[in-house]
């Protein structure tokens, strides 16, 4: 499963593609963060979905990071 995951990576080759992925990892924060918003009033889904969020915003930091890596990785010359 990691071995594919990975490999969704190395399929960044231009630069389209590339900004594609991060405009994409950055939507996905950002939908997430306007959702903590609106529930961060309620005291118990409050705590659970900043703890999600967190986890979220760090995965979106880490697929930004594999994609340019990737895309370096592809146009390595």
């Amino acid at each position: 499963m990691l071995q594919n995951v990975l490999n969704k990576f190395n399929s960044v080759k231009t630069v389209k593609d590339l900004v594609i992925s991060i405009v994409v990892f950055l939507l996905i924060d950002a939908i997430c963060a306007l959702v903590i918003g609106f529930l961060c009033n309620i005291p118990v889904l409050g705590i659970i979905f900043t703890i999600i969020g967190s986890v979220v915003g760090i995965l979106c930091l880490v697929g930004i990071v594999l994609s340019i890596l990737g895309f370096l990785k592809n146009n390595a010359k």
